[in-house]
């Protein structure tokens, strides 16, 4: 038998060493996946559920069969060792040498999510494009939407159901004087918030424009966060009191106003920042006392969440269809709503909420849905034949066999 040669000793040592690290340093994810996430990690694994990215990781593969290589390669892809450390460091490079694609700084610590130059006119998810004017829907999309939203209008009327949409605004068009010069100055009056706008109100939808209101009130305080993509407590407050308005209940005023300090945002955590600590602004009311503060049962990650209040001001049972914009108000809704659904939409299929919405006994039927997502309100299940196609926001947990 040959003897091994020097180098081969050596290769043989480097791919033992970084196996057995790797195998160690997933000790965590197998740990928590076998206690539901709960108590401490092995000795000598690695954090891996440091997890920013707005999408469901691949999971570790656990039935041999012919898709194990497949599916084990997209696992090790999502978390593969010190891979988030590996990810802030490479972001940190770019922001040295002045390459961060996906953020715009702004003025006074603002961030704003740009456009890749693949996506300048993309359709969803595009928020620079809306604030340029380059996601209006074109004749043939207009024309299909306005379809298929009377399609749904349709549906909902004949069922004696009250349809009501609320669209959150983007941040850039509230806060462009942020936004630096050359940005600004592309800024449009009539984008498809406003198409889309007008489309509902030609169908005699019920529309709440909280772009208009939050432009009018915006000094009251931090309406918006600086480096994230959603509102302020505040925010959220006022949006839900638009909502409630149109409902026939004014919402009482805060007793205070408490301004609290939080770490960055959504935003900030895709940026290529160098620094080592970031803080944003909450201002966060506090409402009168009640008695009265009602129930909520929360499902796994909040995908169904039931309030219930007997003593609600607003004796109406609604189902609510909604995003992330609304985590920060459950407590609202249930001191409010006798009864209130909560379905968060990009964790369901199109199938699954037209299926939730055929069960449900709501009155009221509420479309909560953020600018840059604003197409995701279509519901193929529902009305088929006239679509605008997009690529769908998926937040839905993936299974092993899932591809």
């Amino acid at each position: 038998m040959k003897k091994l040669t020097a180098s081969c000793i050596v290769f043989l040592g480097v791919i033992f060493v970084f196996g057995l690290f790797s195998y160690l340093s997933f000790g965590e994810l197998l740990y928590a996946g076998n206690n539901n996430g709960e108590g401490k990690p092995p000795f000598f694994a690695f954090d891996s559920q440091d997890d920013t990215e707005n999408r469901a990781k691949a999971a570790l593969p656990t039935k041999i069969d012919l898709n194990f290589p497949r599916k084990f390669d997209a696992f090790y892809n999502d978390s593969f060792p010190l891979r988030s450390y590996l990810i802030k460091r490479f972001h940190k490079l770019k922001k040295k040498i002045k390459d961060d694609p996906k953020v715009i700084a702004g003025l006074d610590n603002w961030m704003f999510f740009n456009s890749s130059p693949e996506s300048v006119y993309a359709k969803t998810g595009n928020i620079l494009g809306d604030f340029t004017g380059k996601t209006l829907l074109n004749a043939e999309d207009k024309d299909a939407f306005i379809k298929h939203m009377a399609c749904q209008k349709k549906y909902f009327k004949d069922r004696n159901i009250r349809l009501i949409v609320m669209v959150p605004p983007n941040r850039m068009p509230l806060y462009s004087e942020f936004l630096p010069e050359a940005y600004r100055k592309q800024g449009v009056k009539y984008g498809r918030y406003e198409q889309i706008k007008e489309i509902l109100k030609d169908l005699d939808i019920e529309f709440i424009d909280l772009k208009s209101m939050f432009q009018k009130i915006k000094d009251k305080g931090q309406m918006f966060f600086k480096t994230d993509t959603h509102w302020t407590q505040l925010g959220a407050h006022y949006g839900f009191g638009a909502l409630t308005e149109k409902m026939g209940y004014r919402l009482p005023e805060p007793v205070k106003v408490e301004r609290k300090i939080l770490d960055c945002g959504d935003v900030y955590k895709v940026s290529a920042t160098v620094t080592k600590s970031c803080f944003d602004i909450n201002d966060v009311p506090e409402l009168p006392a009640t008695a009265f503060k009602g129930k909520c049962e929360r499902g796994e990650r909040d995908k169904k969440i039931v309030c219930t209040n007997d003593k609600a001001p607003v004796k109406h049972e609604v189902l609510i269809i909604r995003d992330s914009m609304f985590s920060s108000l459950y407590d609202y809704v249930a001191r409010t709503f006798k009864k209130a659904t909560m379905l968060w939409r990009s964790m369901h299929t199109e199938e699954e909420l037209f299926n939730e919405i055929k069960a449900s006994k709501a009155d009221t039927i509420i479309y909560e849905q953020g600018e840059r997502f604003l197409l995701e309100m279509q519901n193929e299940a529902m009305c088929p034949d006239n679509i605008v196609k997009i690529n769908r926001l998926d937040q839905r947990p993936k299974t092993e066999d899932e591809d």
